[in-house]
């Protein structure tokens, strides 16, 4: 069964080789600032004759990444390729390019000026590898991103051809519903080839051919389903990556925001979710725009002007209302934090640093304050009184009255608290009675819904 879609009787949509490509990049968990470029560390493919139905011959290299050259424990666990693989048995992007152009030359798919001269497509799992992977580490490293890679068969739409109620499935459900076995282990480049090469055969067997009609290119890449008011397409034809309102610049190729040409101050209107409030600061390496709490940025992890680690403890509550030391003036609102581990900046409402998770009484017996009347002067550590007259007025650390002594009118955990601090929406724990922004959704402090 053919493709139907794109289907004109009048052109040839017959193919005379797949090459099954499938790249693995550099990558950290989900909650991680995502590394940019996410450079490929491992290039596989395999030529396969659809005429003979036979396997022709394997290109696979593993590629030193030159920006992020130290592998993340999870990247490891993950694709399973070792640090001493990267360091040791690995060659250069540009090199892995050039020796791909030499191996489609030696088996006569381009031409010396990089045209196609034989009916093939590449086949890859998803639009990710050649829609935005190859695009940005091109761009990044300032290569010129031959013309053959812009086009492709993603094998999920040829299981959808003849599986239409599955929706599209990634290859261990493929492989799975075609009571296939899997092969190697998953997000490993090569064997990841080899399951899509044998998902592709098992579909053959059962009628359906792929040829040009299921071809993929960068030309019809639609709106993503997450696209929110704001937010915007790279307008480089060669990227389009889908950019969040916030960024002012690509984060797959650093391409200028469309209209604004890289120099614009952030406009809020154009994502009412994402305006500019005071304090936060748009980093000077990207241009990210980030919010005041953040001590480095959450896309490039560049520091924030003028931190400098040089945060003064002994200065955060006074009389004078002087927050912070270093960079940290300006920023900091009352009962805000300083971690006293890492000078990560926290909001009053987190217990536990958000950056290294300390605890926000730091286990020492550190002053946090210079002053007592309206100031933080607070002992956290082995702690008696958490503040003076007119401060939070609370026991809390591990002395004699341990808990909340609502001594100074401060903030009594065990009654629903008012005044400016309670807003609509917030809530207290129903097991250990913390005050709750209504944005949390678990505690803050226990973890209790």
């Amino acid at each position: 069964m053919k493709g139907e879609h794109n289907h004109h009787d009048d052109v040839d949509l017959d193919l005379d080789y797949l090459l099954i490509l499938d790249f693995e990049a550099v990558c950290v968990e989900d909650h991680l600032p995502k590394p940019i470029p996410q450079e490929i560390i491992e290039f596989p493919v395999i030529l396969f004759d659809l005429h003979t139905q036979s396997e022709i011959d394997r290109f696979h290299y593993y590629v030193k990444p030159q920006q992020h050259t130290q592998l993340s424990e999870f990247c490891v666990r993950l694709t399973g390729i070792t640090q001493d693989t990267i360091d040791n048995n690995s060659i250069t992007f540009e090199q892995v390019l050039e020796d791909h152009e030499n191996w489609l030359l030696k088996h006569q798919l381009i031409d010396e000026e990089h045209n196609k001269v034989k009916n093939w497509m590449y086949v890859t799992d998803g639009d990710w590898d050649l829609m935005t992977c190859i695009v940005s580490n091109c761009a990044h490293f300032n290569y010129h991103c031959p013309s053959f890679y812009g086009e492709w068969i993603n094998v999920r739409n040829l299981f959808i051809q003849q599986f239409p109620e599955s929706g599209g499935y990634g290859i261990s459900k493929m492989v799975h519903q075609l009571g296939l076995t899997a092969e190697g282990n998953q997000h490993s480049g090569i064997d990841d080839c080899v399951n899509i090469l044998n998902i592709v055969k098992s579909l053959i067997s059962l009628g359906t051919t792929p040829d040009y009609s299921f071809k993929s290119d960068r030309s019809n890449r639609q709106l993503p389903p997450n696209f929110k008011p704001g937010d915007w397409m790279c307008a480089n034809h060669s990227c389009q990556e889908h950019n969040f309102a916030s960024r002012r610049y690509c984060h797959q190729c650093t391409a200028a925001k469309p209209n604004s040409g890289g120099n614009d101050q952030f406009d809020s209107s154009s994502s009412p979710s994402q305006k500019v409030l005071p304090g936060d600061w748009f980093c000077s390496q990207c241009n990210y725009h980030n919010f005041r709490n953040k001590m480095n940025c959450s896309q490039c992890n560049n520091q924030k002007p003028g931190t400098a680690g040089n945060y003064n403890y002994n200065n955060y509550g006074n009389n004078n209302n002087n927050y912070g030391g270093g960079g940290g003036s300006g920023s900091m609102l009352p009962g805000d934090w300083s971690c006293p581990g890492c000078s990560f900046h926290n909001f009053r409402n987190n217990v536990v640093c958000k950056r290294c998770n300390v605890n926000r009484n730091g286990g020492g017996n550190r002053s946090y304050g210079g002053g007592n009347n309206g100031g933080y002067s607070n002992n956290y550590g082995g702690g008696n009184n958490y503040g003076n007259n007119g401060g939070y007025g609370n026991n809390y650390g591990g002395g004699n009255n341990s808990g909340y002594n609502n001594s100074g009118g401060g903030r009594n955990m065990n009654s629903k608290p008012t005044g400016g601090n309670f807003k609509p929406g917030d809530w207290l724990c129903s097991k250990c009675n913390y005050h709750n922004f209504r944005s949390n959704y678990v505690c803050k402090s226990c973890g209790g819904k």
